[in-house]
């Protein structure tokens, strides 16, 4: 066990539901994994942050084991397992050793990514919900943190909840970088807006890689406007010329020259699934676009949070 050294924070977040997000990180890691050398002495750790409707947990296919082991919602009511006991090798501390290991899902070392899964159904308040989160509750996000760290783990990865909940609140606040997911819509760029400006006391001095996700790559006709070119023309606008008040640091990067985002995946209408393990003579001409920008995106990642680091 080292002393507290820098180490990748990152959150996946959307303001509204159905933006993509999770599948959009499942894609990215196997990108950080090498971006990030992650192996079983300095893995991933993925945290399902999504407690009101977990999504990271089943994409994953561990649903079911999430049921007799350690959960996110466990850790805020009881604490962090093992706490100061830095004594022991990783997968001999206690928590460590009651993550699930998911690197085979990534093609890597089963021990390369752990996976903090969230419980479908348990709440974490003493009112039976997941609303307003405690300085307890938060704390003991910071204890994964702090012994993260102190065993060089590559990243820390949230899967965020959407919108004003608690536990999206808490994982932009501690995360360097934010991967902010939406669609190329008005109610999605209206309400991230809305978002980081109303949380600029907590939420301050990030990284915000801006993502558009499943952005058609169909020019098409709406009111003598063609799209997708005035949605992307519309986006950087309201962001470029509004973001700067939040007092975050807003990043075009996957919007730059002929990029608009992750096109949009016809596979994912039906199944979700890592591109980046599939046959590569196989795919589709979307799905090797898509590819190229999870790549493109983990690079971001890295590159910003060593900015912050």
């Amino acid at each position: 066990v080292s002393e507290v050294k820098s180490m990748h924070k990152i959150s996946f977040f959307s303001y509204k539901g159905g933006s993509g997000r999770s599948s959009t990180l499942i894609n990215i890691v196997p990108f950080l994994i090498k971006e990030l050398k992650a192996d079983c002495n300095h893995p991933i750790i993925l945290l399902d942050m999504d407690i009101d409707s977990t999504g990271l947990t089943y994409l994953l296919h561990q649903g079911d084991k999430v049921r007799t082991g350690l959960s996110i919602q466990k850790i805020m009511v009881d604490g962090v397992p093992g706490g100061n006991n830095f004594q022991r090798k990783l997968e001999e501390h206690q928590f460590f050793s009651n993550l699930l290991k998911v690197g085979s899902e990534f093609h890597c070392e089963d021990g390369a990514v752990l996976l903090l899964p969230a419980e479908a159904g348990v709440s974490v308040g003493k009112d039976g919900t997941n609303k307003n989160m405690t300085n307890r509750d938060s704390g003991h996000i910071e204890k994964i943190i702090d012994v993260c760290e102190r065993y060089d783990c590559a990243a820390i990865v949230f899967d965020s909840s959407a919108g004003d909940q608690d536990t999206a609140n808490v994982s932009n606040g501690k995360a360097d970088v934010i991967v902010c997911c939406m669609r190329p819509t008005i109610q999605f760029q209206e309400g991230t807006l809305d978002y980081f400006k109303r949380m600029s006391r907590i939420i301050r001095n990030r990284d915000v890689i801006l993502l558009p996700n499943a952005v058609s790559r169909t020019n098409t006709n709406v009111d003598g406007k063609v799209y997708p070119i005035t949605a992307k023309n519309r986006i950087i606008d309201a962001f470029d010329n509004n973001f700067p008040e939040t007092g975050n640091t807003i990043h075009f990067d996957a919007m730059t020259g002929s990029h608009f985002g992750i096109p949009l995946v016809r596979r994912f209408l039906w199944q979700e699934s890592i591109l980046a393990n599939l046959d590569a003579d196989a795919l589709a001409e979307d799905e090797k676009e898509a590819i190229e920008m999870y790549q493109q995106v983990a690079s971001m990642i890295y590159k910003y949070g060593q900015n912050g680091g």
